[in-house]
């Protein structure tokens, strides 16, 4: 089909002849993409806002509100003139000497992003070119790799025979001199699967042709942190990223950073857009790193409630997995029946069936034991209406 274009004559285009369809295409990679698996429950849940309490449990988010402090500073914040009409702080220096703090990292090795997705979607425009290697353990977080596949990296995923039990020799073994990242999620979502400083210190040494970006997204849950940020003394091709979203509850915020040694930070900077946290996400994270009471009794809770709901499937004889993260995994027979069955009453948990090794099993995002307690009660009540009781 021919394709014509306006010419100019100085005063009003002439000769402009439209070829319906006509439109730019994607970039070539990106084409071979299907969109990222959008499936949100914020919709449904008006349905039952009137009659129920309802358990937003599918996205691992946080299940209580953040710290009061937040709200307080984001208020203030707002009463004043001449704020929401600037562009935020560029690149978060505020936050960053809190998180100077909060991570005992040196100001320079620390860069805050929208979200650790754009952490992640920043190492990936950085480091990546057509035809680069990349390595990661899967079933993971796969949005992730949507990053590495549209720059049009070959991508290999790395299986284990036990879903559940991390293989770090596997990891190895599929590692080549053209290797240029491996991505690994620590705690894995959905698997729960840890990795321990030994184990990435030892893949750490074994690569020091290629960037090891370790994805940090739910480590404040762990009782005991079990971070690898201490191996950036002793390894420049680690980068690891964080997040407010689940721990610190401010998703609707987004904010996260990176850690990394300053050489990478400098090259991660080159096309690092410094405006692109929201300044009330800046004032949110401040407000939030400044009341660690309120997050570790959070974290408390969330870690009495997986010991009951262990408890509570050991007694009815049903298949799970508890993490040492905010979600916890069931398995039924009919994990697409259960789950329909769990939305009727207000509760949205994640069919994770998708990936094959987890047929069966739903994921449920961890809150609090009274808010636990009260989902087992619509499982039970779930398995009775669909004779698995």
């Amino acid at each position: 089909m021919e394709k014509m274009y306006p010419r100019d004559n100085g005063n009003t285009r002439t000769g402009i002849r439209l070829v319906r369809g006509f439109r730019p295409d994607p970039a070539r990679y990106v084409r071979e993409l299907e969109p990222y698996d959008v499936v949100s429950s914020r919709q449904d849940m008006k349905r039952h806002a009137e009659t129920l309490t309802c358990y937003k449990l599918d996205w691992n988010e946080a299940t209580v509100p953040p710290s009061p402090n937040v709200h307080a500073s984001i208020s203030s914040f707002l009463t004043e003139q001449n704020h929401l009409n600037w562009y935020p702080t560029l690149g978060s220096p505020e936050l960053r000497e809190k998180l100077v703090l909060h991570t005992m990292r040196e100001f320079d090795e620390i860069l805050v992003t929208n979200g650790s997705d754009d952490a992640i979607k920043l190492v990936c425009d950085t480091f990546l070119e057509e035809g680069d290697h990349v390595l990661a353990p899967y079933p993971t977080y796969t949005h992730a790799l949507l990053f590495a596949k549209a720059k049009g990296a070959q991508l290999d995923l790395v299986e284990y025979d036990d879903p559940f039990v991390g293989d770090i020799n596997s990891v190895l073994e599929g590692v080549r001199p053209d290797t240029k990242l491996i991505y690994l999620v620590n705690p894995n979502n959905p698997t729960g699967i840890t990795y321990s400083k030994a184990e990435l210190n030892r893949l750490l040494d074994y690569t020091k042709h290629c960037i090891v970006l370790v994805d940090e997204a739910y480590i404040e849950f762990g009782e005991n942190n079990g971070s690898v940020a201490e191996l950036l003394d002793v390894h420049d091709h680690l980068i690891i990223t964080r997040t407010f979203s689940k721990f610190y509850g401010l998703a609707g915020l987004r904010v996260g950073y990176m850690l990394a040694n300053r050489p990478l930070i400098r090259d991660l900077s080159r096309i690092y857009n410094p405006k692109s946290v929201n300044v009330l996400g800046q004032i949110g994270a401040i407000a939030a790193l400044e009341d660690k009471d309120y997050y570790d009794r959070f974290r408390l809770q969330v870690q009495a409630s997986k010991e009951m709901m262990s408890a509570w499937c050991k007694r009815r004889g049903i298949e799970s997995r508890s993490t040492p993260a905010n979600y916890f995994l069931m398995r039924f027979p009919d994990a697409g029946a259960m789950s329909r069955s769990l939305m009727d009453e207000g509760v949205y948990v994640r069919d994770r069936s998708r990936f094959p090794q987890l047929n069966g099993f739903l994921r449920f995002t961890v809150g609090t034991p009274d808010q636990m307690s009260d989902v087992l009660k619509r499982v039970e009540l779930c398995l009775s209406r669909l004779g698995q009781a």
